[in-house]
């Protein structure tokens, strides 16, 4: 998240970054509980320790290939907590809906 934006901003309120309710405490610990077994799974998954070539890439569908490097977390700075929200991002109204317990334990649509 660093890479596009800087965490003073957020802290400022300059930058919105948009999160359901009970967020934090969810990443954090599925990542305390299962983060080295989910890394290991997507090395395997996505073939990620193979040289790049026409013949060995993995394609990762929407993201043409696996995250590496540094890893952080910056804390959002707006919750959605009720069921339905809206919210006015650079003059776009978007409505978001909370939807806990669906794919993930904490999880919303936008």
């Amino acid at each position: 998240m660093r890479g596009v934006v800087d965490e003073a901003d957020v802290a400022s309120g300059k930058v919105m970054v948009i999160a359901p309710e009970h967020f934090l405490e969810a990443a954090i610990s599925e990542n305390v509980f299962a983060g080295n077994a989910m890394t290991r799974r997507s090395q395997w998954q996505y073939s990620v320790l193979l040289q790049r070539h026409p013949n060995g890439h993995v394609d990762q569908a929407i993201g043409k290939n696996v995250a590496s490097g540094n890893t952080g977390l910056i804390p959002p700075n707006r919750l959605v907590s009720k069921n339905f929200e809206e919210i006015t991002l650079d003059g776009v109204k978007m409505v978001f809906q909370n939807a806990p317990d669906t794919e993930a334990p904490v999880e919303m649509n936008t």
